[in-house]
């Protein structure tokens, strides 16, 4: 069971991400969810995301650097950021993977 809250984590954390990607690239994109829903329901949505995966990770210690994205993109949430918040989930997703196996090997 914790094998599929893992999967679905990852799955839900870039999903979330791409959300934002879709954002960032909204004027090249031609058929996306943010085109289609606008910015404020794509950020909603992303946040959403987010915040399903960290729940069913639920270890604070593994899911901090994600927490810290979720808050960055909830205190603004504008278009002219959504490059360094795709950039910062990235990040986030890296660092996610090394603190959840450092978690398994302890």
């Amino acid at each position: 069971m914790i094998y599929f809250n893992i999967i679905l984590s990852v799955f839900l954390f870039t999903s979330a991400r791409n959300i934002i990607g879709d954002i960032r690239d909204i004027e090249i994109d031609r058929y996306t969810f943010t085109k289609k829903y606008g910015e404020k329901i794509s950020y909603a949505l992303s946040v959403f995301l987010n915040l399903i995966g960290i729940v069913l990770i639920n270890n604070f210690l593994v899911v901090f650097p994600i927490i810290l994205a979720v808050v960055l993109i909830l205190i603004s949430p504008r278009k002219e950021h959504s490059y360094v918040f795709h950039r910062l989930l990235v990040l986030s997703m890296c660092f996610f993977v090394i603190n959840y196996i450092a978690d398994i090997l302890k």
